[in-house]
C-alpha cells in the first residue's frame, strides 16, 4: 500500500472541485447557488454570534470581578438574546444544508446512473472485470458521502477563514491592552498573542499531517472491503434457495468469515493509525484550553490585565487557534473525503473509457431486411482468447436459424456480440432490423412494481392496453396471472422457472420485434409446449421481418 504524498492531497482537491463544479453550472444552478450562498451566509452569521459572545465574555467577567449585580443581570439578558439568535441561525443552517444536500445528491446520482446505463456500458464494465468494484456503492453511498463532506469541509473552511480574520483583530487589540512581560521586563511585540496562536497551530498542523497521511489509502481499502462483505451477504440472500437445496450453508459461512477477516485486518490497521492521530490531536486540544492562560497569567497576577480581558483574550485565542488548526481538527474528515473522491474519480474514468471505446462489433445499417456477419471472433474476458468464431453468416427476412452446440461452445456469446453488448468481438456486420429482441433462458424481471409493469418491461405500461397484456398471458398458458396483473409483488421470487420463460414469450408477443433471438427460451418447459409456444410466435407475429434464432444445447 502506498503512502499518499502532499501531491495526492492536492490532486484530491482538484478532483473534488471537478466533481462539484458541474452541479453549480447545471440547469439547477439558480437554486443550487442560492442554497449554497444561504448556507455560507448562515455560517457567517454563526461567526458573528461567536464574536458577540466573545465581547459578552469580557463584559460578563468584568461585572463578576467588580461584583456589579446590576451589570451582571444586564449581561444575562444580553446572553439570552444572543442565544435566541444562535438557535435560529443554527437551525436554519442545518435545514438549508439538508435541502442543498438532497438536491445535489439527486442531480449527481442521476448523472452517474445515466452514464453508467448509457447503452451496454454497465454490462461491459461487469464483463471486463477491470472496472471499479461495486458500482451500486459508488452511486448510492459515495455520492451521498461526497456531497455531505464537500459541504461540510467547504463551509467549515470559509467559517474558519472568516473567524480567523475576525478574532485576529480582537486578539491583536487585546495584546496591545496588556503588553508582554517576562522576567520583570516588558517586551515590545505587537500582537504577541496572535503570533503565539500561529506558532501553536503550525506545529500542530505539521505533526498531524505526518501522522495522519496513511489514513487516506486505509479509508479507500476499508470501503472496498466493506462493500465486498455487503455484496456477499446480498448474494446469499438472492440465491437462498440454491444454497438451501445444496446444503451449502457451511460453505457460505466460511466465505463470509473470510471476507470479514479481511475487513477486520484493515479495520485494525485503520484503528492503529487513528489511535496514533488521536493521541496527538486530543493532547493538542486539551493543552490548547490552558495554553493562552499560561501566556497571559503573569500579566493577570501582576495586575496588568483584568479578569474580563483575560477571559475575552482566552476566548479569542481559542477561536484563532481553532481556525488556524482547521487541518488538525478536520484531518480524519479530509482523509475520508479524499478516499470518496478517489473512488468516484475512478468510477467516472472507467465509465468514460467504456463509453468512448468503439462498439465491440460495429454494426452498419443497411436498407436490406436482413443481417450479415463476416469474420466474427468473440473473445473471452480477461485473456481475450477466442471462445467462438463465425466465418460468415446471413439471415434474411422470414428465415429461421437454429444454432446447436455443446455447452460452452459460445452460442450465447455470438448473440451478445451481434447485439453489440459483448466488448471483446471483432469482425464485420450489417443489419436492416430496427427492433431486435432477445428472450433469454431466465427472463429478467425488474425490481418491484406490478406484474403488468414486469411483463411490459422496458416499455411504458400505459402504452399497452390491459386487455392486450391479459391476452398475451392467456396465450402462453399463464391464465392464473391475469387477475393479479395490476398487483405489486416480488414477482421475481413468486414465479417458477417455467412461468418466467412463458412470461418472456408473452413479452415478445407484446414487443413485436422484427428479429427475435431465443436463447434456451424453452429449456424449463416440456418439449411439446416449447414447440407450441414457438408456433404461437410465428402465428401471432406475421409482420415480423425475421423469424427467430433458436439457441439450444441440443436438437429437440
Amino acid at each position: 500500500m502506498t503512502t499518499p504524498s502532499k501531491r495526492s492531497l492536492w490532486r484530491s482537491l482538484k478532483d473534488g472541485i471537478r466533481l462539484a463544479r458541474p452541479y453549480f453550472g447545471s440547469s439547477e444552478r439558480a437554486m443550487a447557488r442560492a442554497l449554497f450562498i444561504g448556507v455560507i451566509a448562515l455560517q457567517l452569521a454563526m461567526v458573528g454570534i461567536d464574536v458577540a459572545i466573545n465581547h459578552w465574555r469580557g463584559a460578563f467577567f468584568e461585572a463578576l470581578q467588580q461584583r456589579n449585580g446590576g451589570e451582571f443581570m444586564r449581561q444575562m439578558w444580553i446572553y439570552c438574546g444572543i442565544g435566541v439568535g444562535f438557535v435560529l441561525v443554527n437551525t436554519f443552517q442545518t435545514y438549508v444544508t439538508q435541502w442543498l444536500s438532497i438536491r445535489w445528491r439527486r442531480w449527481m446520482s442521476d448523472g452517474l446512473a445515466a452514464r453508467w446505463l448509457d447503452g451496454p456500458v454497465h454490462y461491459r464494465l461487469q464483463v471486463m472485470g477491470d472496472g471499479p468494484d461495486n458500482p451500486d456503492q459508488r452511486i448510492a453511498e459515495d455520492v451521498r458521502s461526497f456531497v455531505r463532506l464537500a459541504i461540510s469541509l467547504t463551509v467549515g473552511l470559509i467559517g474558519a477563514l472568516v473567524s480567523l480574520a475576525s478574532f485576529v483583530f480582537i486578539l491583536w487589540e487585546l495584546s496591545a491592552k496588556a503588553p508582554l512581560t517576562s522576567l520583570g521586563l516588558s517586551w515590545d511585540l505587537p500582537g504577541y498573542l496572535v503570533w503565539a496562536a500561529l506558532a501553536y497551530a503550525i506545529v500542530g498542523t505539521v505533526i498531524t499531517h505526518l501522522v495522519g497521511r496513511p489514513l487516506i489509502p486505509l479509508e479507500v481499502e476499508q470501503e472496498r472491503r466493506e462493500a465486498d462483505y455487503r455484496y456477499a451477504l446480498v448474494h446469499v440472500r438472492d440465491d437462498g434457495e440454491a444454497i438451501a437445496l445444496a446444503r451449502g450453508e457451511a460453505w457460505e459461512r466460511a466465505g463470509l468469515a473470510r471476507r470479514f477477516e479481511a475487513l477486520m485486518r484493515n479495520t485494525f490497521a485503520l484503528m492503529r493509525r487513528q489511535r496514533s492521530l488521536s493521541f496527538f490531536t486530543m493532547s493538542y486540544r486539551h493543552a490548547s484550553l490552558v495554553f493562552p492562560y499560561m501566556i497571559m497569567s503573569p500579566l493577570y497576577f501582576a495586575g496588568k490585565m483584568t479578569l474580563g480581558v483575560l477571559m475575552q483574550a482566552g476566548s479569542a485565542f481559542a477561536h484563532v487557534r481553532t481556525a488556524l488548526s482547521y487541518l488538525i481538527t478536520s484531518y480524519t474528515t479530509i482523509a475520508e473525503a479524499a478516499a470518496v473522491i478517489q473512488r468516484l474519480t475512478e468510477f467516472e474514468a472507467a465509465i468514460e473509457q467504456r463509453r468512448q471505446a468503439r462498439t465491440a462489433l460495429p454494426i452498419a445499417p443497411t436498407a436490406a431486411e436482413g443481417l450479415s456477419v463476416r469474420g466474427l471472433s468473440v473473445g473471452a474476458p480477461g485473456h481475450g482468447a477466442p471462445i467462438a468464431q463465425v466465418d460468415a453468416l446471413q439471415v434474411r427476412a422470414g428465415e429461421q436459424l437454429l444454432i446447436v452446440g455443446a455447452p460452452g461452445a459460445g452460442k450465447t456469446s455470438v448473440m451478445r456480440a451481434v447485439m453489440g453488448a459483448w466488448p471483446l468481438a471483432s469482425g464485420e456486420a450489417a443489419s436492416g432490423f430496427l427492433r431486435p429482441w432477445v428472450v433469454q433462458q431466465q427472463s429478467y424481471l425488474p425490481l418491484g412494481g406490478s406484474l403488468r409493469e414486469d411483463l411490459l418491461y422496458p416499455m411504458d405500461a400505459a402504452e399497452v392496453p390491459l386487455a392486450s397484456a391479459a391476452a398475451a398471458l392467456e396465450a402462453v398458458g399463464l391464465q392464473r396471472l391475469v387477475e393479479p396483473l395490476s398487483t405489486d409483488a416480488p414477482w421475481n421470487e413468486a414465479l417458477s422457472a417455467g412461468e418466467r420463460q412463458r412470461l418472456g414469450i408473452a413479452r415478445a408477443l407484446l414487443v413485436r420485434p422484427d428479429v427475435l433471438w431465443l436463447d434456451e427460451a424453452f429449456s424449463s418447459l416440456p418439449a411439446d409446449e416449447g414447440r407450441r409456444l414457438y408456433g404461437l410466435l410465428r402465428r401471432e407475429l406475421p409482420a415480423m421481418a425475421s423469424w427467430p434464432w433458436l439457441t439450444r444445447h441440443r436438437r429437440g
